[in-house]
């Protein structure tokens, strides 16, 4: 998995709501459940 991925997993996830990281917008739905893999999971906090 390339290292950018999981910057952008982080950034989505963990990051503000912005146009930038559309992905980032999920944590406005009150129900999202993110299923995701031990490397796209690895810079998280």
């Amino acid at each position: 998995m390339l290292p950018s991925y999981r910057h952008t997993v982080r950034l989505a996830l963990e990051g503000p709501v912005t146009s930038e990281i559309t992905a980032s917008a999920l944590k406005l739905h009150p129900r999202v459940t993110v299923f995701l893999d031990e490397a796209a999971a690895e810079k998280l906090k």
